[in-house]
């Protein structure tokens, strides 16, 4: 048997079961994840540094969005006045030679 406390369960009441039940921790635990959808508190803290890191990871990407906004939006002014981006310098590729 698994180490733990017996909890006293109360009395049944109804005969022939007159006498007190007392459920196992362990028991306990496992009807309460099965029946009720309890989690452990290791697997709530797991949960919650999860929420912490997604939260961290949210704001750096909304800091990064709102940089490449200000990018596009710069883009569209210029693109606005007639302003076409010139080819970048140096060598033009190399074409293929046909064989």
């Amino acid at each position: 048997m698994t180490p733990g406390r017996w909890l006293d369960g109360g009395d049944i009441g109804a005969p022939p079961f007159e006498e007190h039940v007392y459920i196992h921790e362990a028991s306990l635990r496992e009807a309460a994840r099965e029946m009720l959808g309890w989690s452990s508190p290791s697997e709530v803290r797991a949960l919650q540094r999860q929420v912490s890191e997604l939260r961290e990871e949210c704001g750096v990407l909304a800091l990064e969005l709102s940089e490449m906004r200000k990018r596009w939006d710069a883009l569209d002014v210029i693109e606005s006045e007639g302003f076409r981006a010139r080819k970048k310098p140096g060598r033009p590729p190399k074409e293929a030679v046909a064989s």
